[in-house]
Parts: structure tokens; sequence; C-alpha cells
């Protein structure tokens, strides 16, 4: 499984949990191209932070008739952080830290469980939710809740080996 398939899961599964809740939110994968500054509401960025080969690959060959086929399985350990930003307001219903409590807690709930399991990816820990104050370019305060989650999924590649045509044997002197 790539990046960009995980990333087809998670995207649509935090975005439509914040509609559910009538929450004003837009997730967007950070650090790619976007206009500069924060948007007017809430905003929840998703990278990633590693891959960990998880483990020793499992190969198996198929041979068939005309083609021999080797297929690499990889378990990948990959972690992920969820970063959330908004401007610091006492008209504002949700803190981006309670932003981020509801989305972590969210990430422990049996649908979102059973949409990585659909999909071959296990969910394996949620860490502590961190929170920093920065200034913005109009030197107002944001808040800057992060947290990270860590999960398995498979990496698999097949590989095709050509049929050997001929063999010789020589005998050569050294």
């Amino acid at each position: 499984m790539n990046d960009n398939d995980i990333y087809d899961i998670l995207f649509p599964a935090m975005s439509g949990f914040f509609t559910d809740q009538g929450i004003d939110v837009e997730v967007v994968r950070a650090y790619h191209p976007t206009s500069e500054g924060l948007p007017e509401v809430p905003v929840v960025q998703l990278h990633k932070i590693s891959d960990r080969r998880y483990g020793w690959p499992y190969r198996k060959t198929d041979v068939s008739d005309y083609t021999t086929e080797r297929t690499t399985e990889q378990i990948i350990e990959t972690t992920f952080q969820v970063s959330g930003y908004s401007r610091l307001s006492v008209n504002s219903t949700y803190t981006t830290s309670d932003l981020m409590k509801l989305l972590s807690g969210f990430m422990q709930s049996d649908g979102f469980i059973a949409t990585l399991e659909a999909a071959d990816i296990e969910i394996i820990r949620i860490t502590d939710l961190r929170t920093n104050y920065v200034k913005d370019e109009m030197d107002r305060w944001e808040e800057s809740t992060s947290f990270d989650f860590v999960i398995f999924h498979d990496q698999i590649t097949i590989e095709e080996i050509n049929e050997v045509e001929s063999v010789e044997l020589s005998i050569n002197r050294v």
C-alpha cells in the first residue's frame, strides 16, 4: 500500500467526522503548496513522519508455464502527525486542543478502526496531545495542538522473473 492510498482512506474519514459533528474544520495535507497564512476556519493538517520495516519480508514465488512471479510482502509501521491550528478567540466554540481531543477520540472508535481494517490497515497507538502557542503574521496568538498515530500496513511488490531460454556449460582454464 502506497502513501497516497493511505491518505485516500484517512482524509475522507477525518473530514466526514467533523462534518457529522457539525464543526467547520478544513482537513488538508501538510507541507503542500497553499496560500500564506491560516484560513479563518480551524485547520487540521496530516503528514507522515516515518516508515519502519517491521520484521522480515515474506516472499512467495509462483511458477506457471511461461512466467515466474515473486511476491514480496513487508509489514510497514508508519507514523503520522496530525496538527491542528486555529486563531484564539473568545467567540470560538472549540479550541484547537478541543478539536484534536475529539479527532483522536474518533480515531479510537469502532467505526474508524473498521474503516482501516477494511483496507488492511491496523492502528497501533495514538500519542499524547501536545499544545504550542505561536504568533502569526499579524502578531496574534494561535494555538497549535498535535498528536501522532502509528499504523501497520503491508507493502506488496510483485516482480516478474523472465524465463531461462538456454543454459551453456563450459569449462575454462583459470
